[in-house]
């Protein structure tokens, strides 16, 4: 279902391109947005609507193995850019199945990257990066909603508020299990999880960026991320 609205959006997208080339899309979208009763979340992380009164969400286990990134666009129809904002793209295809995440924190991320991106771009100038990326934010903004809850609902399970320690702990386990296990020593673990309680999903968003090229689905983009570390993904002394 999530694939065919992308796709209703993308051919609704293109026609709007090709009767008027010069439209400002990023304009566009913005003003469909402000139209639609989507609701607004806030930028942090934490979704305490996810689950009913008394429980949290907490990650199933497996949820990075079902990753997929697609750069930029629906998948199936890549929206190729010289700019180097597919690696933007490909965090935020990854921060909607993050357990955990709103729908504003991955829009805010999201921006903030392409904007990185734009100040020394691939290819091309600075504005058109610009450009090209207000288009993509307005268009995620205004499409995005309904695709992250329904990867959210596929990414967490909910549990009571007083386990949930215990199953961050569980999921951060397995994750350093596979992927680096130099992180396994309980001291490091406890000071990491205490660290981040209360936004464990930026926490796993950031492992995502740092290891998800060992893991992640890529279709028909290079394996790329933009990745600022914010969090300790080495040693103890990192913490």
């Amino acid at each position: 279902m999530a694939r065919l609205c992308a796709l209703g959006a993308w051919l609704w997208f293109r026609g709007a391109v090709a009767q008027q080339p010069d439209l400002d899309l990023g304009t566009l979208f913005e003003g469909l947005g402000a139209m639609q009763n989507t609701g607004k979340g806030g930028k942090g992380a934490a979704r305490a609507d996810a689950c009913p009164a008394g429980q949290s969400p907490v990650p199933k286990l497996d949820q990075h193995s079902r990753m997929m990134a697609n750069g930029c666009g629906p998948q199936g129809l890549v929206i190729k850019e010289p700019h180097g904002l597919f690696r933007c793209c490909n965090g935020h295809d990854v921060c909607f199945s993050v357990c955990g995440t709103s729908h504003d924190f991955c829009e805010d991320q999201f921006s903030k990257c392409m904007q990185e991106v734009c100040q020394s771009p691939l290819s091309g100038e600075h504005q058109e990066c610009q450009k090209q990326a207000h288009s993509f934010s307005s268009m995620t903004k205004v499409f995005g909603s309904g695709f992250h809850k329904a990867s959210q609902q596929d990414s967490c399970h909910c549990v009571p508020e007083d386990e949930a320690g215990k199953k961050h702990r569980e999921y951060l386990e397995t994750f350093y299990r596979l992927y680096n296990e130099s992180m396994l020593d309980t001291d490091t673990l406890e000071l990491q999880l205490s660290k981040w309680k209360g936004k464990e999903a930026e926490l796993y968003f950031d492992l995502v960026k740092k290891y998800g090229h060992l893991f992640v689905q890529f279709d028909d983009v290079p394996k790329e991320f933009v990745h600022v570390p914010q969090v300790a993904v080495h040693s103890r002394s990192d913490l």
